[in-house]
């Protein structure tokens, strides 16, 4: 536990107060103002499309993002480099969160009855987790954003002092562990029960 609190310390030592503080009272703010007007929940949901529903879910979280990001460039300009590809990634972030919260599971609604229940529920996560997976697989070498002050320079000499490991991604097995998961959860050992078990 004092390894763990001593991790913790350090990390507190390394984050910029001002831009922590910044972005605490920010998503506070942005936080209180979605439940209290029900923004999310009542006023996006209740759009017409779901193209309507992605638009207004990015721009949210656009304000969520690009804010903070717009501040630390302010005032902290020696922390970001505004590349063509920050910018880029900077907008694939809310995007591909408002596209996650709203497409559709295309297996939602296939089957009627339990069995199409049963599989909606268990294709939901995995499908939307998909939706985020496979850009951040083709974005994830391309750019690196920084917030609260924390550069690869400090992240990465942190991890060295505390020997952890670098292990390189396999894609190919990260994405076959995925797939033998999800085989499990679509082939249930008993189905299903239409009802309860009475006990005897």
């Amino acid at each position: 536990m004092t390894t763990i609190l001593s991790y913790l310390r350090e990390y507190a030592s390394m984050i910029d107060e001002a831009l922590w503080l910044f972005c605490l009272i920010w998503m506070s703010i942005l936080i209180t103002l979605n439940y209290t007007l029900g923004i999310e929940s009542e006023l996006i949901k209740g759009l017409d499309s779901r193209f309507d529903q992605l638009l207004a879910l990015f721009l949210v979280y656009c304000s969520a993002f690009v804010i903070p990001y717009l501040f630390a460039m302010t005032y902290r300009k020696h922390l970001i480099t505004a590349t063509p590809m920050f910018w880029l990634l900077l907008l694939i972030a809310p995007a591909l969160f408002a596209l996650k919260v709203s497409v559709a599971n295309p297996l939602e609604n296939s089957m009627d009855g339990i069995w199409g229940s049963y599989v909606t529920s268990i294709t939901t996560l995995p499908f939307k987790f998909l939706v985020v997976f496979v850009p951040l697989v083709v974005f994830g070498s391309s750019g690196k954003c920084v917030l609260l002050g924390l550069t690869d320079k400090d992240i990465i000499g942190f991890m060295q002092r505390h020997n952890f490991e670098f292990k390189e991604l396999d894609i190919s097995e990260t994405i076959g562990h995925f797939v033998q998961g999800f085989i499990l959860l679509l082939v249930p050992s008993n189905g299903p029960v239409d009802k309860p078990l009475k006990s005897k």
